[in-house]
């Protein structure tokens, strides 16, 4: 559950936006570009070993990747 809960929040039907989504505009009416809800979800994810072994993926796949960003 602690997976799935965690990305349940980004769950979002996305528009097409140079693949970002955007934000609101500040105070010099400049938009601000975030992070595709999809990326919130898997990069922390694809980055825990423990996911990949909870899911079993496969070694090398997108999920389970040979080099991880390790944050702590």
């Amino acid at each position: 559950m602690f997976f799935i809960s965690s990305c349940y929040k980004w769950c979002t039907v996305e528009a097409a936006m140079h693949g970002r989504s955007a934000g609101p505009a500040d105070e010099a009416d400049t938009i601000k570009f975030y992070s595709p809800m999809h990326m919130r979800c898997n990069v922390p994810l694809m980055n825990m070993p423990e996911f990949a072994e909870h899911f079993r993926c496969a070694p090398g796949t997108v999920m389970n990747p040979s080099a991880r960003c390790e944050t702590f």
